[in-house]
């Protein structure tokens, strides 16, 4: 009898867990069913049915907070131009407006300036009608921090009569390639980008934490923020070595195709070389058209962007393998020294190779201990 007892409860329970993955199937067959019917319906609506009027005025969400640089056009009466101007704002924060002279507008937004010089205006003026437009931006600086090639403060210039270099606010990825693209350890799945908030919701900072990674690998050209005025952006470091997904951004243009070193002593062509970016010690070797006689020691200098550097003592030996220890990689500004005193000519070269954060501090201290 307890036999029978088991076997019925065995039997129970398998029944019971055949309907249930019966169960779990049909559940999934539906939620794809109504993701796919979704999917289709929208794409029916978005053929058949035409936008409305309300369309055109749609606004950008991303609101543009006025600085310093900044050039306004400000329209007060459209049929009267002496309530018209366009002003830039200053030193101090501050634009001349119409009847009222001088006022701060550093740190609004456009939304909120309008609505300010509304209220002002409206005291002398019924009903009036502002209308505010940038006409010139001031200079984009972004601060780039981590995993970056050449962490520190990139600056862009948009469209206007004195620069002209780009037409729209730089992209994360523009940004990141200005910046000389990324480190090996680099993690796109985590790319923090912090930037001002409008006063209206609260002021102060706002961040959020995206994954680049999928702007790469899915096509996704919502991560590809716009970067404004002010924004810090961070890219966090892996604890992994290059993985074949970090590898797939890397064969984009974010890094580039070349870098730039000097090479300088026992060497025949000495100066500043651009090489592929792939390059090891013997391949800019071959570029500096082979030693001269009686080359001597061979010394790496990596200068970081904190000022410091990092010095290798090189064994050269002529087949060895690429990114071994006789035959490294080189980085964007790297310095090879051939030779005794190679140092002393090389400095000459290092502002060709854009290393700001090599002061003559720095080139002093290496130069004692490099001779």
């Amino acid at each position: 009898m307890h036999f029978y007892k088991r076997n019925l409860s065995k039997s129970i329970y398998k029944l019971n867990n055949f309907f249930l993955k019966i169960v779990l199937v049909l559940i999934t067959i539906y939620i794809q069913g109504s993701i796919s019917n979704k999917l289709y319906s929208n794409s029916l609506l978005a053929a058949n049915n035409k936008p409305s009027l309300d369309y055109l005025n749609k606004k950008d969400s991303r609101e543009y907070i006025i600085g310093i640089g900044d050039t306004l056009r400000i329209e007060i009466l459209k049929d009267n131009p002496n309530f018209s101007k366009s002003t830039k704002v200053d030193i101090t924060g501050k634009i001349e407006i119409p009847e009222f002279d001088r006022v701060y507008v550093a740190g609004l937004s456009l939304s909120e300036l309008t609505s300010i010089l509304n209220e002002k205006y409206s005291k002398i003026i019924k009903d009036p009608d502002i209308n505010i437009e940038v006409i010139g931006y001031r200079p984009i600086n972004v601060y780039l921090d981590g995993e970056i090639q050449n962490p520190g403060v990139q600056k862009f210039y948009l469209l206007n009569d004195e620069n002209r270099r780009l037409e729209q606010f730089p992209t994360l990825f523009e940004v990141i390639q200005e910046a000389g693209g990324i480190t090996n350890y680099a993690d796109l799945t985590k790319v923090e980008i912090i930037r001002d908030d409008t006063i209206s919701n609260g002021g102060g900072k706002i961040k959020t934490e995206i994954n680049f990674l999928d702007f790469f690998l899915k096509g996704d050209n919502t991560l590809n923020l716009r970067i404004f005025d002010g924004d810090f952006i961070k890219i966090k470091k892996t604890n992994l070595p290059i993985t074949g997904q970090i590898s797939k951004a890397l064969q984009s243009n974010i890094n580039p195709k070349t870098i730039k070193i000097i090479i300088n002593g026992q060497v025949e062509v000495q100066g500043t070389l651009t090489i592929n970016k792939n390059s090891s010690l013997n391949d800019a070797i071959l570029y500096a058209g082979g030693f001269k006689v009686g080359k001597g020691k061979i010394k790496i200098l990596s200068f970081k962007s904190d000022g410091n550097y990092v010095k290798k003592i090189v064994n050269y030996k002529k087949n060895s393998r690429k990114g071994s220890e006789s035959n490294p990689f080189l980085s964007n500004g790297d310095v090879v020294l051939v030779g005794r005193n190679a140092f002393s000519k090389a400095n000459n070269y290092i502002n060709e190779v854009s290393l700001p954060f090599v002061n003559i501090y720095t080139i002093l201290r290496v130069f004692d201990l490099t001779n």
